[in-house]
């Protein structure tokens, strides 16, 4: 099976105005893998009775490579080990370098070409909320692969009953949410927000609140209580508008390309705080953060090809 590469392009002026942080991204540790080159050159494409046969294989490498990071849980006594003798920055750089390598693998297996614009938008350090639109579960990978240093998630509370992979979740600070419970919810955000700014995380939010079910992929509304956590302890917000992941949830599509020329892109725009809002005001930095997001998906969308890989 051909596998994906991730690369990245120049910034677009298109980027929308803002407040640019100071600072370059971090690089990653060793073993947290780097960003490669843009240019590279794509394989051929594979016969069209290899379709088949490439799904399989790729569903194979996605199988194998979940029951990988389950299995590298056991580390986890290792990592207590280190922790307790003062060495917790240095397992959590290796436990984000692991869970960044599966995340790239996981794009490269399912044959993604990834074009990444605005890193230089991506504060060096420091809490922050990212928000982007939301097309497929491959969109939490697919943030993974290119954010350093990695942010956390919100997820449903029953992937955290799922062993091994919950472990993983929790070194990245994923938060679970229990859907049920709206009370329990907003008791939650409350003091996550001031986690978030005393401990410098970061947090990826979808403030669609769902995924689109447009096959156009078309932006929902945004839903006004995605600013209340980033509001409520003013935490910067990195604005992402990413394409290209619906493709991947509909098997007509992958069969319609061929493995490595599935491209799926990402545009970071500059940083924007909320700052105390009141309600009216909060209204229209939603509607302004939603066209930010709207106007660089707009410019970086992907359609795939409409006839069968050859």
């Amino acid at each position: 099976m051909h596998r994906g590469s991730i690369e990245t392009v120049p910034a677009q002026v298109a980027l929308r105005s803002g407040e640019a942080p100071p600072g370059a991204v971090r690089p990653a540790p060793d073993g947290a893998g780097t960003v490669p080159p843009a240019g590279r050159v794509l394989p051929a494409a594979p016969p069209a009775a290899g379709i088949a046969v490439d799904r399989f294989t790729m569903a194979l490498r996605q199988g194998l490579g979940l029951l990988s990071m389950i299995y590298q849980s056991k580390s986890r006594l290792r990592y207590w080990w280190a922790e307790r003798h003062g060495r917790a920055a240095e397992v959590e750089a290796e436990a984000h370098g692991r869970v960044r390598a599966w995340s790239r693998e996981v794009l490269e297996n399912l044959g993604c070409r990834v074009e990444v614009e605005g890193l230089e938008h991506v504060p060096a350090e420091g809490p922050l909320i990212v928000m982007a639109n939301h097309q497929s579960s491959y969109d939490i990978p697919l943030l993974l692969s290119c954010l350093w240093p990695l942010p956390g998630f919100v997820a449903k509370r029953e992937l955290f009953r799922i062993p091994g992979l919950a472990w993983w979740m929790g070194r990245i600070h994923c938060v679970p949410l229990d859907r049920s419970d709206v009370r329990a919810g907003g008791r939650m955000l409350q003091t996550l927000a001031e986690d978030i700014r005393r401990e410098g995380r970061r947090l990826i939010i979808f403030p669609e609140g769902t995924r689109t079910r447009d096959p156009a992929g078309a932006l929902l509304p945004f839903r006004q209580g995605s600013l209340r956590l980033a509001a409520q302890a003013d935490l910067p917000i990195l604005p992402v508008s990413l394409d290209g992941t619906r493709y991947l949830n509909q098997p007509a599509a992958l069969a319609r390309t061929r493995a490595g020329g599935r491209l799926v892109r990402v545009r970071m725009a500059p940083v924007v705080r909320p700052g105390a809002l009141r309600a009216r005001e909060a209204r229209a930095f939603v509607e302004a953060l939603r066209a930010t997001i709207l106007g660089n998906w707009e410019a970086i969308r992907v359609d795939w090809p409409a006839s069968p890989a050859s």
